[in-house]
C-alpha cells in the first residue's frame, strides 16, 4: 500500500523509531518536520538527511512541556499550513524503583503517564 502523505510531523524523531520512520520516510521522497527535545540530535537529522529525496525541517519541543503544547500545534500548522500527517511517537521513560514504592515521585509517575498515554 503506498505511503499516500507529503508532508509528516514525526514527534519523537531524536531517537529510535521516531528517527527511523523519519528517515524512512526522508528516503522515500516525503517530507519531514522532525520533532524532539534534543537540538543537537535534531541537527545531526538534519545534516544526514536533509540533502535527500525530500526536505528535511526541525522543531524543538519537550513534548511534557504540556500546556505549551497548544502554542507549539499553532506555531507548526503556521509554518507548514500544508503538513497532512502526524506521527505521535513521542515517549518518556523515567528510573522509578517499584522495589521502594515509599521513594516513587508520584509527580514523575504522573508526567510520565500523561506523556506516554
Amino acid at each position: 500500500m503506498p505511503f499516500e502523505y507529503k508532508k509528516v510531523l514525526m514527534l519523537g524523531a531524536t531517537s529510535g523509531i521516531g528517527w527511523a520512520l523519519a528517515a524512512k520516510m526522508v528516503e522515500n521522497g516525503v517530507n519531514v518536520i522532525a520533532v524532539g527535545r534534543r537540538q543537537e540530535k535534531l541537527d545531526e537529522f538534519a545534516k544526514q538527511y536533509g540533502s535527500g529525496k525530500a526536505t528535511v525541517d526541525t522543531a524543538a519541543f519537550d513534548i511534557t512541556n504540556l500546556k505549551e503544547i497548544p502554542n507549539f500545534a499553532k506555531e507548526i500548522f503556521t509554518k507548514h499550513p500544508e503538513l497532512d500527517c502526524v506521527f505521535l511517537n513521542s515517549g518518556v521513560q523515567r528510573h522509578l524503583d517499584w522495589t521502594k514504592p515509599e521513594n516513587v515521585d508520584l509527580d514523575t509517575m504522573e508526567q510520565e503517564m500523561l506523556t506516554n498515554y
